[in-house]
């Protein structure tokens, strides 16, 4: 079971969302997790009805630099990741998520769900791989939509690490990012919205660390499925709070967690959808 989960919780849009997410933590996670809200102060302050709820949730604020560069927003879940350390399990997850459900037990180990599809050709992963000079891992999990293995792709919306190490992994998977990035040969689409995900099982392969395959109850793709009649995911990743509206079962569970405290409604006021 994991001890700390954190996620990033910048001014504007993400304030609500975190929201959402802090109040459904609280609903189905053991009361002892610690919650951890990620705040790129460059960005801006936080909505002081934002600060009530996450006080209200039990939610810590910790303010974070972006390791890579401040125009690429998504850098900034690899320092949220960093907040993570201490002793056993800890979690990852990006803002946009709804936890519905009790968690399954969860070894301790790094481990995410794998993405919908490549983005990366093989000679693309052929020669990322190459520049750190290592070869393309033999055997990759099939990705949830295209089911190709050509190489370990994973969503990294959800990310289970060990917290002991999780600053080392962090260090790593910046410096990965940075030679990614910078690459030329590197088509622009592995790097712009995806540097996270092009470099998340290089890092991981540069330190050692084989990641474990989640199932996609962990991290459910709304953008490619709906959830099957009888079913429940643990975390449901909407992307937009018009998804949540879909299905009675999300309404439903976004609807308890926005009921969950005064304050949190408050937050949510200007969430509709839901």
């Amino acid at each position: 079971m994991p001890k700390r989960i954190s996620f990033v919780c910048q001014s504007g849009r993400l304030e609500a969302q975190s929201v959402l997410l802090a109040a459904s933590l609280r609903l189905h996670f053991p009361v002892d997790v610690t919650l951890v809200a990620a705040h790129p102060v460059r960005h801006g302050l936080l909505n002081p009805v934002t600060a009530a709820a996450f006080e209200d949730l039990q939610v810590k604020i910790v303010p974070i630099e972006n390791p890579l560069d401040e125009t690429y927003l998504i850098g900034h879940k690899i320092a949220a990741l960093r907040l993570l350390d201490g002793p056993d399990l800890g979690l990852f997850l990006d803002s946009d998520i709804l936890a519905m459900r009790k968690p399954e037990p969860l070894s301790n180990e790094l481990a995410a769900v794998p993405a919908s599809g490549q983005i990366c050709s093989p000679a693309t992963w052929r020669h990322i791989y190459a520049s750190f000079g290592m070869q393309v891992p033999a055997r990759a999990p099939a990705t949830l939509n295209t089911q190709e293995t050509t190489a370990p792709y994973y969503n990294s919306g959800m990310i289970a690490i060990p917290g002991e190490m999780a600053v080392r992994f962090s260090t790593d998977w910046t410096a990965c990012a940075r030679k990614i990035d910078l690459d030329p040969q590197v088509p622009d689409l592995a790097k712009r919205p995806y540097l996270d995900q092009t470099s998340f099982p290089v890092a991981a392969a540069a330190c050692g660390q084989p990641i474990n395959r989640l199932g996609p109850e962990w991290n459910f793709p709304s953008w490619i499925w709906r959830v099957p009649d009888g079913s429940c995911p643990i975390f449901f990743h909407y992307q937009r709070t018009r998804h949540l509206a879909r299905q009675s079962l999300t309404l439903k569970a976004a609807q308890a967690a926005k009921s969950i405290l005064p304050t949190v409604q408050q937050a949510l006021l200007s969430e509709t959808d839901i």
